[in-house]
């Protein structure tokens, strides 16, 4: 069932419970517009027989944007932030007591450093619930996979009305 929501600049626990309802089930979709940005969220295969919810950038997803040096903002703020150490702990337990803390730190200057990224993929909802609540600007559009086809339709009725008129 879709359902179009007017446009509220926040948003209320009641409407993110409806947002996890929708969410939680096989499939979902639902749309966000973020300081004139429009964020959906939808619930897709991201591996074989694993579902995620990916998020789309005014309608697309572009790898490029989590693994430059500089990401776009607005991937920073809606994209799932990963890191990982460059070395594992029990690799940094082994150097430590090979050759002594001082010598780890000289020949590995970056024993402690992480990479960080951004995925453009949630694989459960709380997370995504904790760092959109954080946005300001974020209005909930509508919700359900009806509001999409609703949508083109009146598209498709109006570029047919244009054509023959």
């Amino acid at each position: 069932m879709a359902k179009t929501l007017s446009t509220n600049a926040s948003i209320t626990a009641s409407q993110w419970q409806q947002i996890e309802n929708e969410m939680s089930g096989s499939y979902g979709r639902v749309e966000f517009i973020l300081n004139g940005t429009k964020i959906n969220l939808e619930k897709r295969f991201i591996a074989e027989n694993r579902l995620g919810i990916l998020v789309f950038i005014d309608g697309k997803i572009d790898y490029s944007w989590s693994h430059a040096d500089e990401p776009t903002p607005i991937a920073q703020q809606v994209w799932r932030k990963r890191s990982k150490s460059l070395y594992s702990a029990k690799q940094k337990a082994e150097l430590l007591k090979g050759i002594g803390k001082r010598r780890a730190k000289e020949w590995f200057p970056n024993i402690d450093k992480k990479r960080e990224w951004l995925e453009p993929y949630f694989t459960q909802f709380g997370p995504i619930k904790r760092q959109y609540r954080k946005l300001d600007g974020l209005e909930l559009v509508s919700m359900g996979y009806q509001s999409q086809c609703a949508e083109k339709n009146t598209e498709n009725n109006h570029e047919k009305r244009a054509s023959h008129g």
